[in-house]
């Protein structure tokens, strides 16, 4: 095409060559996007086939992040339940007070003594201060007492 613009006889053809141009730019783009995008698709298929974390939350639900390879868990649950404490993994309110609950279940069967309980308490409490209020406290400012 490019070859014939030293032989165009008039602006007509001038402009259909130009349009002819710019239709096979936006081809080429399309075709380069389409490309793009398969692969794209075949990335997201293989990752939603890559098997799933198997730990529950304590609301029932499962974790929905990416097992590590060869592992049950993923990165972050396989290095919570790595560690030596019986206590659920804290990731919501819920689990928190799971938490508190088997805490004071293993201190009253004396499966851990006093002091490390009150450290496992500091640190629960901690925890407990990065989720949202859940409304007791400002029930608790409104009625004093209660």
């Amino acid at each position: 095409m490019v070859a014939f613009i030293p032989h165009l006889n008039c602006t007509q053809e001038s402009a259909n060559l130009i349009r002819h141009i710019d239709e096979n730019v936006r081809l080429t783009e399309m075709q380069a996007d389409a490309a793009r995008r398969a692969a794209n698709l075949k990335y997201l298929k293989k990752a939603n086939r890559a098997k799933r974390c198997a730990h529950m939350k304590s609301n029932g639900q499962s974790c929905g992040s990416p097992a590590v390879r060869g592992q049950p868990y993923c990165h972050f649950h396989a290095q919570a339940r790595g560690a030596t404490a019986e206590l659920p993994v804290i990731e919501d309110q819920r689990s928190l007070q799971l938490a508190l609950t088997k805490l004071a279940s293993q201190v009253a069967a004396k499966k851990i003594d006093a002091e490390q309980a009150r450290i496992l308490l500091r640190i629960l409490e901690s925890a407990g201060r990065n989720f949202p209020n859940s409304g007791n406290e400002a029930l608790a400012r409104k009625f004093p007492g209660i």
